[in-house]
């Protein structure tokens, strides 16, 4: 088995021991072996912190983050909780100073209690990413590291594990409604210990890996943090739907809108159409009274075709002259079709033929189209 297989082999046999109120199990284990497979340096951990009497089941990462500074290589030393609301609740991600180390104080992105505090993480949603998380603290840890390096006697080392479990245990007193608390977490389990890298000579310079020292935390800054995270809690549960809600009633919105223009402008089209089929009304009611009016005054009087052509004015006895032209010619084409048929000509006759009469019918169609249209004209009257 490889090294990364054997990894996520842990981390399943980690995943395996985590209280059945982590809901997301499945979610938290894609984002971590994500996660692992793009940073080596951490290791999946479950380990129980007690606190009044009372204990909690918590999965964590630690390990340290590379950075690069000033042309140096060193290793920031982090532990990431992940609290069971994961991942709608971000990961709470501390510095865990070594023995000779402390925080820089005053920090831009960490707290005297070594938490990380970023814009991505007041922002983060479900749909965050904690390999994106990662890489951000990495990279404002380059550009600024969280600690440094002080003169130390042998007298002052601290246990090295027992102050990185209390430093966890202060961290997650918010778990159990508290503040700080000095209690051992039970059954705690191995953790890593970070593997050093050259330190330069300067002071005041940001070192390797590092163990945890304990840290009072200010009862404010604890107070202030506990609140917080219950107004976010509380956000997304009062606030979150109230936004759906009024997402959803702009989009209704924009339907009806879009509903009136397109019912509006149905309703302009069907005012043309009736003003069309009224004008046309009007044209055939006129057409009809020219039709009874012919055929009452040529009641029972046989029809002479040449006498009606010549009773007619001279636009519309154009007219029918073209149009009796234009079939005459349509009658000369099938016969030319009938006599090819039956090789009384020749195709070049046929040819010679067709085109000479299809420019005439050509000509015409568009003498019978233009007489029409000056037919269908208002009269205009003469000064």
């Amino acid at each position: 088995m490889d090294h990364a297989a054997s990894r996520l082999a842990k981390l399943d046999e980690v995943l395996r021991r985590l209280p059945a109120r982590y809901s997301e199990k499945g979610r938290l284990r894609n984002d971590v072996a994500a996660l692992l497979r793009q940073c080596q340096t951490l290791q999946p951990v479950v380990g129980t912190f007690s606190s009044g009497g009372r204990s909690v089941c918590l999965f964590y990462l630690h390990g340290v983050l590379p950075i690069n500074y000033n042309g140096a290589s060193y290793n920031i030393p982090v532990t990431i909780y992940f609290d069971d609301h994961y991942p709608k609740v971000p990961p709470r991600c501390f510095v865990t100073p070594s023995e000779g180390m402390a925080l820089k104080p005053q920090h831009s992105m960490v707290d005297s209690g070594g938490m990380v505090y970023l814009p991505y993480l007041s922002n983060w949603s479900p749909h965050s990413s904690l390999a994106e998380l990662i890489t951000l603290i990495t990279s404002a840890f380059s550009a600024q590291p969280p600690v440094y390096a002080k003169p130390q006697t042998p007298a002052q080392q601290p246990d090295a594990a027992s102050a990185l479990w209390q430093l966890g245990s202060a961290a997650l007193g918010g778990l159990f409604g508290g503040g700080q608390t000095q209690s051992q977490p039970a059954g705690r389990p191995q953790m890593a210990r970070p593997v050093a890298v050259a330190k330069p000579a300067q002071p005041q310079q940001p070192v390797a890996t590092v163990t945890a020292v304990p840290v009072a935390r200010n009862p404010k800054e604890q107070q202030q943090m506990e609140i917080t995270q219950a107004l976010r809690d509380r956000w997304r549960f009062v606030v979150e739907p109230l936004v759906d809600d009024i997402n959803q009633q702009n989009k209704l919105h924009v339907d009806l809108e879009n509903a009136v223009h397109a019912v509006r402008k149905d309703i302009n089209e069907l005012k043309q159409e009736a003003d069309q089929i009224v004008q046309q009304e009007a044209e055939l009611r006129e057409a009809e009274g020219r039709f009874s009016a012919f055929i009452e005054a040529n009641n029972g009087r046989e029809m002479d075709p040449d006498t009606l052509r010549d009773e007619v004015d001279p636009d519309t006895r154009q007219v029918l002259d073209c149009v009796s032209e234009e079939c005459a010619l349509e009658e000369f084409i099938q016969a030319l079709d009938e006599m090819l048929t039956e090789r009384k000509i020749t195709t070049e006759d046929f040819l010679r033929e067709i085109r000479d009469v299809s420019r005439r019918q050509y000509m015409c169609r568009q003498l019978r189209q233009k007489c029409t249209t000056a037919l269908a004209a208002p009269p205009v009257a003469l000064a």
